[in-house]
């Protein structure tokens, strides 16, 4: 939440559990294996936390300048994503101009570095297919040795808004001048592009050979997975900035307005 807590809360009745305080505002979304919860705050460190006593067990400082009196602070928007022995996430900046970041791999269990990527400018959060883990850049989009931390992919394409949805060696994600892209992880090729009209801020969600995402327009798209042509669009009245969760034949998503939408 934006008052810097991590919260747990019962699913049948919606009641808090614990919250963990941090820093400064949280908007990594937790990522959980065996029993331990990882996430980012704005505060500049990344953490894991015990999920049922709701105890930090560690926490790592990513590297940057923090200055409150320039307005500059280092910080961890990323959401994390995990693979093997490694939680992988980026950092990045508030204020100030263009910053060298990094793109980091730690120990689960320990929290100590395995490796960085360092990365000019904006990053998005990433997602792993097949031992190599992808983001998006200021004009790139990556693709790192899960292992070894070193480049295994990279594609140019504008500056890139949302985290990949990787299907069947495709990356699915969004640009700043509002094209959703199709790119072939194996050739670097695009597959095809679509033009939304407008921005997308969230990462998109795959099912059943289509594609799902909403814009800031309030309009929410399913896409053709194959041709990337558009099946249908729902508007929901106000920017959606939520990626859609896909359950029991139903698609789940909120916007500004303040309302979470159930779609058949």
């Amino acid at each position: 939440s934006n008052d810097g807590k991590l919260y747990a809360v019962n699913v049948s009745d919606g009641e808090e559990i614990w919250a963990l305080k941090t820093g400064d505002r949280v908007n990594s979304s937790p990522a959980i294996l065996n029993g331990i919860v990882y996430f980012g705050s704005q505060d500049g460190f990344f953490y894991a936390v015990d999920a049922n006593a709701g105890k930090e067990v560690w926490k790592f400082e990513v590297a940057g300048i923090t200055n409150p009196d320039a307005g500059v602070y280092k910080t961890v928007s990323s959401s994390p994503v995990i693979s093997g022995n490694k939680v992988m996430f980026s950092s990045s900046q508030i204020g100030g101009a263009s910053a060298e970041l990094f793109f980091y791999a730690l120990d689960i269990q320990t929290g100590q570095k395995q490796w960085e990527y360092p990365i000019w400018n904006s990053i998005t959060s990433p997602a792993v297919w097949e031992g190599v883990v992808y983001f998006g850049g200021f004009g790139t989009f990556y693709g790192l040795d899960v292992e070894t931390g070193s480049l295994a992919f990279e594609y140019s394409m504008g500056i890139i808004l949302t985290a990949p949805a990787l299907n069947d060696g495709i990356a699915y994600f969004a640009t700043e001048d509002g094209l959703l892209v199709a790119v072939d992880l194996e050739t670097a090729v695009e597959k095809w592009i679509y033009d939304t009209g407008d921005l997308i801020t969230a990462a998109p969600s795959v099912a059943d050979g289509v594609i799902y995402f909403g814009c800031n327009n309030g309009l929410f798209k399913a896409l053709d997975l194959s041709t990337g042509k558009e099946l249908w669009t729902y508007d929901s009245g106000d920017r959606i900035a939520t990626s859609p969760i896909i359950s029991g034949g139903l698609l789940y998503f909120g916007n500004d307005a303040g309302y979470v939408f159930a779609l058949k």
